[in-house]
């Protein structure tokens, strides 16, 4: 009989299968950007689909429109900026017109989401931001 005998044998633990699991597979799946990108965007829909919860009663295309559309702005603001103007202006050394064109497409994303949020405030059931029952009609 052993004295020095192991209470538990590391080697069969299943802690370590699933260390071992995570080491080998699930970590290599998540080392490609483009699964962290596609995992923040899921992310970005999810908040919006939260925020508008009236407008899914109200109107389930509308809200799938809406919810959409406000993350292809935000796509757009991101992705413009990441792939054409940082490579572009930024590492180029560039930096006024970088900051110029930043604010530019900035303020082009704000126009689209204020032109999406006026749309979307009136329908009857969505209210407006002056208060009472929203939409633009009185009876």
């Amino acid at each position: 009989m052993r004295q020095n005998a192991p209470i538990c044998d590391k080697r069969h633990s299943p802690f370590l299968f699933f260390t071992d699991f995570w080491k080998m597979n699930i970590r290599r799946a998540f080392a490609a950007k483009y699964v962290f990108h596609f995992l923040m965007w899921i992310i970005v829909l999810i908040s919006l689909a939260m925020d508008v919860p009236r407008l899914y009663l109200y109107d389930k295309g509308l809200f799938v429109y809406f919810v959409f559309a406000k993350t292809l702005i935000q796509a757009a603001l991101v992705y413009v900026n990441i792939l054409l103007l940082y490579p572009a202006f930024y590492k180029q050394k560039r930096y006024i017109l970088y900051g110029l064109f930043v604010i530019l497409i900035t303020l082009l994303a704000g126009y689209a989401n204020m032109k999406l949020e006026i749309h979307v405030n009136r329908i009857p059931a969505f209210p407006s931001a002056r208060g009472g029952r929203g939409g633009g009609c009185r009876a």
